[in-house]
């Protein structure tokens, strides 16, 4: 079995990430800020207010990367040391499972050796989208 948990600084230096998932949505908050600004015309305390919110978010809130996907393997970022990641190969994925919930999301995914890694996760279109086309047929519905 490849999988593995390694160092992230351990992970190839010539891979090529396809898409990179961190916890802070910077598109939204950049169209937030347009927002923000466009609402000048109409309100300055609400705008000050959008503005002001979205910066603190932008430059002062922490980001971290969750989810990294390549050709080959699947990148998680959720160990207890934030020096650690798990590395998982997409032939080596049993079923994933995305599970939606009120106040954050789940990607659950079982290798053959039996365990399951789980992932708190954000944007759930590109993450099934990623993994229908690199471990198809395996993913497992849940309610």
């Amino acid at each position: 079995m490849n999988s593995k948990e390694i160092k992230a600084h351990n992970l190839p230096k010539d891979r090529k990430v396809i898409y990179h998932m961190e916890t802070k949505p910077y598109v939204m908050l950049f169209v937030l800020f347009g927002i923000g600004v466009i609402t000048f015309y109409f309100n300055n305390v609400l705008a000050a207010v959008i503005c002001a919110t979205v910066l603190y978010a932008i430059l002062l809130l922490p980001s971290k990367v969750l989810l990294d996907f390549t050709e080959n393997y699947l990148v998680m970022y959720n160990r207890p040391s934030k020096s650690d990641c798990i590395m998982i190969y997409y032939d080596e994925i049993v079923y994933w499972s995305y599970k939606k919930g009120n106040f954050e999301d789940e990607l659950f995914v079982e290798l053959i050796d039996g365990k399951v890694e789980r992932i708190e996760c954000f944007g759930r279109l590109k993450v099934r989208q990623l993994l229908t086309r690199y471990a198809p047929n395996k993913e497992r519905r849940t309610r």
